[in-house]
């Protein structure tokens, strides 16, 4: 007769007791969330104080609306409920002010909003500055591209390079060292550029005349400084610097003929750089 000995796996339970535990942590984490939930307040909503501007108030309802007075750099504004009634919050170039509004005071507001009535589409292209935006982006695509630009900014620092293009609201400039540079219009407050290479043929050929000339001047000051007195020897230093003279032409006529293209100035007045920051700053930010 065999005794057989069966023997409790103690891992078994230990992990049946953790399955258990991690089932009921699981369920308690649950109801005491939902517990927690249910004690969070709802957020308030927005006010709206007209359809006609919805929850926020934007630059150009505030120039057609004068919902508020004597507000400075203004970008936007909301209202909230309080206690006592509404508080606006407004954002401006400076920082951010609030004002308080009895409830009689908010229902006058947006009374007076309603009687103006709603923006004509064509006084919003206006106040927003979107029709100037849109000018100025033509005349910008009207620039010939691969021309030499120089843009001088608020800040008073210019960029420079070889026009590649305009581009939703950006210059493209390729500097130097191969590399675009992507100016905002809104940035810009002068255009300085170049056209060209304008070529010449007499000017041309009378350059290439120069630079020979010039390479056999600096060689016969090679002859005197060595003083050579063999003359084939000072034929033959004049005839190789005239030759190096008429190698480096090329490069001297490219110059010349980009300082004869004409230039041309574009400047942005103090008035269409304003509707220009309004517009970016309410498509682009």
């Amino acid at each position: 007769m065999v005794n057989c000995v069966f023997r409790r796996n103690p891992w078994g339970a230990f992990l049946r007791t953790r399955k258990y535990f991690s089932l009921s942590t699981v369920v308690s984490t649950i109801l005491l969330s939902g517990d927690l939930v249910g004690q969070i307040p709802a957020a308030r909503e927005i006010p709206v104080i007209s359809e006609y501007v919805g929850t926020t108030i934007d630059i150009p309802e505030q120039e057609y609306y004068q919902v508020f007075d004597r507000v400075r750099g203004f970008l936007s504004a909301q209202f909230r409920e309080t206690e006592r009634g509404y508080q606006a919050v407004i954002q401006t170039k400076r920082g951010w002010i609030r004002r308080s509004y009895t409830p009689r005071e908010f229902y006058d507001l947006g009374l007076a909003i309603d009687l103006t009535g709603p923006i004509d589409p064509g006084v919003w292209a206006e106040l927003s500055g979107q029709r100037v935006f849109e000018e100025t982006v033509t005349s910008m695509g009207e620039l010939p591209i691969g021309v030499s630009m120089i843009l001088v900014l608020e800040s008073g620092r210019t960029r420079r390079g070889e026009y590649l293009g305009f581009v939703g609201h950006q210059f493209n400039l390729r500097s130097r060292r191969n590399t675009v540079k992507k100016v905002s219009l809104d940035d810009v407050i002068f255009i300085w550029y170049r056209e060209g290479p304008v070529p010449d043929a007499r000017k041309d050929a009378k350059t290439y005349a120069l630079m020979a000339f010039v390479g056999m001047v600096l060689a016969e000051g090679w002859n005197r400084l060595l003083q050579v007195d063999d003359f084939d020897t000072q034929w033959e230093h004049r005839f190789k610097g005239g030759f190096l003279g008429l190698c480096c032409s090329p490069l001297v006529v490219h110059w010349f003929r980009v300082q004869r293209a004409p230039v041309h100035t574009v400047k942005l007045p103090r008035e269409t750089r304003k509707k220009i920051d309004t517009y970016t700053y309410l498509t682009f930010r």
